[in-house]
């Protein structure tokens, strides 16, 4: 729903572009990816 409102914005606006929302959205999912991808530790014995 907020990527379709910031979608609708930028197309109706002829001088915000949503760079940089665009930018915090993919930064986000970025820094999700990495802390998902990151192996645990091994455990100690």
């Amino acid at each position: 729903m907020a990527f379709g409102g910031e979608r609708f914005l930028m197309w109706k606006s002829g001088t915000w572009t949503g760079q940089q929302a665009a930018c915090r959205f993919y930064i986000t999912i970025l820094a999700v990816l990495v802390l998902v991808m990151h192996p645990d530790p091994a455990p100690q014995r």
